[in-house]
């Protein structure tokens, strides 16, 4: 009796945890995100439908392999020491990372990971949540790119108003000057006439008088 009683709760609680990992996976396979879960190894033990669809694999060709999104070095080493950040203290972390796809090429995938750890504080596996930003990473960038564009364009019409304005100061210069030795010369003229002793009278074509003594 004792036996099928503990048989029977054995079958219950085996009962509850499928009844459990069937709801689980109805809620993540509705998801949109990217949704993963790995070993610290890096080996795949879950990956949902979004998943799949976004890197063109089957789960049965992901699940127990050492999927990796990228074969750039830097990015990742960059995925590893922010995944190696993670503590039971700060179990959970953002990053963003440049993944390659089979028909999409190039795509930036912003990750929201948690860090589950067993009895003894050593991790487990991660839980992945991906978002693609690549279409905000392209708009930002040509912001950034416009942004650049437009300094430098206000950068080169500063210059050239600067440049006018030392062009209107030497032409300011130059006629200051210029007035500065009209009138010296008047000057020099009016004194010259008026020590000649004979009468000395300068008119215009029609008559009109412009400089007497």
């Amino acid at each position: 009796a004792a036996m099928g009683i503990a048989y029977l709760r054995v079958r219950h609680t085996k009962d509850a945890l499928d009844e459990s990992e069937r709801r689980y996976r109805a809620v993540v396979e509705d998801q949109t995100e990217l949704i993963c879960r790995f070993r610290p190894d890096g080996t795949l033990v879950f990956v949902n439908d979004a998943f799949c669809r976004f890197f063109s694999r089957d789960a049965a060709e992901l699940i127990g392999t050492r999927f990796i999104s990228t074969t750039d070095k830097a990015e990742q080493r960059k995925v590893r020491d922010h995944l190696m950040s993670l503590t039971r203290i700060r179990p959970v972390g953002s990053m963003t990372s440049r993944v390659e796809t089979n028909n999409s090429g190039q795509r930036w995938i912003r990750w929201n990971d948690r860090a589950i750890f067993d009895e003894n504080g050593n991790v487990r596996e991660y839980l992945a949540v991906g978002t693609d930003m690549t279409e905000v990473m392209i708009a930002e960038e040509k912001l950034q790119k416009y942004h650049e564009n437009l300094e430098e364009l206000v950068h080169t019409r500063t210059r050239e108003l600067e440049d006018t304005n030392t062009v209107l100061k030497q032409e300011i210069t130059d006629r200051t000057h210029a007035e500065n030795m009209l009138a010296a010369e008047k000057e020099r003229l009016a004194v010259t006439l008026r020590s000649i002793g004979d009468g000395v009278i300068t008119p215009a074509i029609r008559g009109r008088v412009l400089m007497l003594n």
